[in-house]
């Protein structure tokens, strides 16, 4: 009984002492390395890769990572990669596809811009696109690049709108002024 006692003793002043017990593994919030947006507005919920680091882009587009290339996709449905990060930091349609910023004629460029402003939980992309997990999950069975020629599968399959290609190219040029990048 003495022996209880005192292991109920020793528990109770250790737990009282405000000492932690359990056993925790720490994680950094962040990760090292390069930070980048990924922007037409700010595009959140486009999932990347780069290395062994996988994450998903925040409200203002935001994504970290170390290593070369980052592969960007909506659920597994690869929409570009980057090979080198930009000096200002941004990641536009235009570098996905490996094409000049000033380059808004390009037909991959319309479709990806299109595809991205339609799968917008709000259809106000003023504050930034924001592709939901209910969207994204729709698209996890797809390992390929995506297709031009499947715009209109991946809307149906989103259960969308498709945003005007008028309506998308001015939104994108409009933000690229706003962002400091209007070199037509």
């Amino acid at each position: 009984m003495k022996k209880y006692s005192f292991l109920a003793l020793f528990l109770m002043l250790l737990l009282g002492s405000g000492c932690d017990v359990s056993s925790t593994t720490e994680k950094p919030d962040e990760v090292s390395g390069t930070v980048g947006y990924l922007v037409d507005a700010p595009i959140s919920g486009v999932r990347y890769e780069c290395g062994s680091r996988l994450g998903t882009t925040n409200a203002e587009g935001k994504f970290q990572c170390v290593t070369l290339p980052v592969h960007f996709s909506v659920g597994t449905l690869l929409l570009g990669s980057i090979i080198e990060f930009t000096d200002d930091s941004k990641v536009y349609p235009q570098d996905l596809l490996n094409i000049e910023r000033s380059n808004f004629t390009d037909s991959r460029l319309i479709i990806i811009t299109r595809f991205l402003q339609s799968l917008d939980d709000d259809g106000s992309y003023e504050d930034g696109i924001n592709i939901p997990t209910s969207i994204s999950d729709k698209f996890l069975n797809y390992s390929v690049l995506f297709r031009e020629s499947a715009l209109d599968e991946y809307i149906a399959l989103a259960g969308v709108a498709l945003v005007s290609e008028e309506y998308a190219m001015a939104h994108l040029k409009k933000n690229m002024s706003v962002l400091g990048d209007d070199k037509e």
